[in-house]
């Protein structure tokens, strides 16, 4: 069941409780008994809702700053990835290569697999040894000069970075808002529905539009602050839109002795086709004679 249906679910649901208690308290109550106590609750009704309107109106944007982090976390740990692999161009063979296929490994096993799985199940055992691969192969690494000791120290900060990015959202994705506030939360507003049932309108169907219209709004905000407060849950999570721009820009070579990889079976060999174009123009760039 997808997350729009079981939403739609939970708002009717909410309708039909909340006017099955009016219901119930109109059968229970003579209409004069409730008139004579409406300036009373009035008041009272007047405090609770402004109370559970500043509750609400914090939890959402405490849960809006929550799901913005994970935005902002989701782009800065594939921008450290693509780092990694812009940095292993430049050293020497074999290890260049090595990397840039464990790395192409870890990104397609994150996008495909990890992201799409359960909290409970994360993080996936295989990317985890993937990137523990790389660890060990930038960590080894005999820097030659003072080129490549500066390129290993920029690619250690880089698997830092991803590391506690990747331990940052597999944790926010296990843990959301605390119990605590949902209760709080949750009775707030279901108090404030049961105060409505203390006045008495002339027409019984009028009210019950009224506390309809009143269910909606409420539930409606605390499913936005449950879509916003699991980032990583359902089907208005956070998609790894970073994750898959990077497969399509760092498998191409930047260096002239790199070779081209492939992510998701598309090789490309942008140099090759830039070789060709240059062999098109003469000295003067100038178009040959039946170049294009």
């Amino acid at each position: 069941m997808s997350s729009f249906t079981e939403s739609l679910l939970i708002i009717f649901g909410s309708i039909l409780v909340s006017v099955a208690g009016l219901f119930i308290v109109r059968k229970l109550c003579k209409p004069e008994v409730l008139r004579r106590h409406h300036e009373l609750a009035g008041n009272v009704l007047a405090v609770i809702g402004t109370l559970n309107a500043i509750l609400l109106g914090l939890v959402v944007v405490e849960a809006q700053s929550r799901f913005q982090q994970a935005r902002t976390n989701e782009a800065a740990e594939a921008s450290a990835v693509a780092d990694l692999r812009m940095c292993a161009e430049y050293l020497s063979e074999p290890t260049r290569s090595a990397i840039g296929q464990h790395v192409c490994k870890y990104v397609k096993l994150t996008r495909d697999v990890e992201w799409n799985s359960p909290p409970s199940e994360q993080p996936n055992k295989q990317a985890v040894e993937e990137y523990h691969c790389i660890w060990k192969l930038v960590c080894e690494y005999n820097a030659k000069d003072g080129r490549e000791q500066n390129l290993q120290t920029a690619m250690i900060t880089s698997l830092q970075q991803g590391f506690d990015l990747r331990r940052l959202r597999i944790t926010t994705g296990r843990h959301g808002l605390p119990v605590i506030l949902w209760v709080v939360m949750i009775a707030s507003s279901i108090t404030t529905i049961a105060f409505t049932y203390f006045f008495a309108g002339e027409s019984f169907r009028v009210q019950a539009m009224m506390v309809a219209a009143l269910s909606v709004s409420l539930s409606m905000s605390i499913l936005v602050v449950f879509v916003l407060g699991n980032p990583y849950v359902g089907d208005w999570k956070i998609h790894p839109d970073q994750f898959e721009r990077i497969t399509t820009k760092i498998v191409f070579p930047i260096t002239s002795n790199s070779k081209p990889f492939a992510i998701d079976n598309q090789t490309l060999e942008p140099q090759k086709q830039g070789q060709e174009s240059g062999n098109s123009r003469n000295e003067k760039g100038q178009p040959k004679p039946g170049a294009p």
